[in-house]
């Protein structure tokens, strides 16, 4: 189960939801037809129109879609894309509350973590400007980088506990669907599990900090309940490593009372102790 972002991966169109006023499957297969005969431009005008039907209708899920597709046919027209696309994620999501606020920031945090994946070699030959404020990701150094990605990420997991009473149903249309329901129904699941792809990744930036963390302490392979509520201590406060274990805590936490949800994560959890942890046996 995850998250789809047309611009990155592969769509799958999942919604069943059928509007009295608008229809928008019907459009979604307009916008299919469209693509097939390689029209981006004629897809968009579609998608513009999906877009401001889902804001009059307040339909989230609707707009994110539609706001995806925006980005993706800027992408195949325009040359300027990368910034363009970037400061219209930053518009929405500074006026989105809710679970639409926090998909947008977990969006925005692929975003730039694909522009570094897609022009790593660049950064290793850029200098890191002291005290950079700027918002041309295009100028900006690796740390800085990274820097963003990391707070875009935590920022879509900020509001835990409405996230974690907010099923995915509504988000069905955004959702590419896989048998993993049942072990992660929340959207804390989901987004959680998008910022762990990228903190589990062990990116890190250019110039490591002298206290750079490890992972050290055996509490990380102890059982469930026992790493759940253990406190790991890291004066590196940039590691990717130590927000990827808080997270896993508060999934182990999240499923404590579901069995197989609770096996699912802790399989993870102990598969990648098992690849970063620096202890002996």
């Amino acid at each position: 189960m995850r998250l789809f972002i047309g611009i990155f991966i592969v769509l799958i169109f999942s919604s069943n939801k059928i509007m009295a006023q608008f229809n928008y499957d019907n459009s979604w297969k307009k916008i299919t037809a469209l693509e097939e005969k390689g029209l981006p431009k004629s897809a968009l005008e579609v998608v513009n129109d999906i877009y401001a039907q889902a804001v009059k209708d307040k339909v989230p899920a609707q707009q994110i879609k539609a706001l995806i597709y925006q980005m993706k046919y800027n992408a195949e027209i325009n040359d300027s894309s990368t910034l363009q696309n970037l400061q219209k994620i930053e518009k929405q999501t500074a006026t989105a509350t809710g679970p639409q606020k926090a998909i947008l920031q977990s969006i925005r945090a692929e975003m730039l973590y694909r522009y570094f994946q897609y022009n790593r070699y660049r950064f290793y030959n850029r200098t890191a400007i002291a005290g950079d404020e700027g918002t041309d990701v295009t100028t900006w150094g690796a740390e800085r980088l990274h820097q963003e990605i990391t707070t875009a990420y935590q920022a879509s997991l900020s509001d835990r506990e409405m996230l974690e009473k907010t099923s995915l149903t509504a988000f069905d249309a955004i959702i590419v669907k896989e048998n993993t329901r049942q072990l992660r129904p929340t959207l804390y699941d989901l987004l959680a599990h998008r910022a762990l792809e990228y903190f589990k990744s062990g990116e890190a930036a250019i110039t490591n900090p002298a206290n750079q963390f490890e992972l050290t302490d055996p509490a990380a392979f102890a059982p469930a309940t026992t790493f759940a509520a253990h406190r790991f201590t890291s004066t590196d406060s940039t590691s990717l490593q130590y927000h990827a274990l808080l997270i896993l805590q508060e999934l182990i936490r999240l499923h404590a009372g579901d069995k197989a949800a609770l096996l699912d994560v802790d399989v993870e959890r102990i598969g990648w102790m098992n690849q970063v942890a620096v202890m002996e046996n």
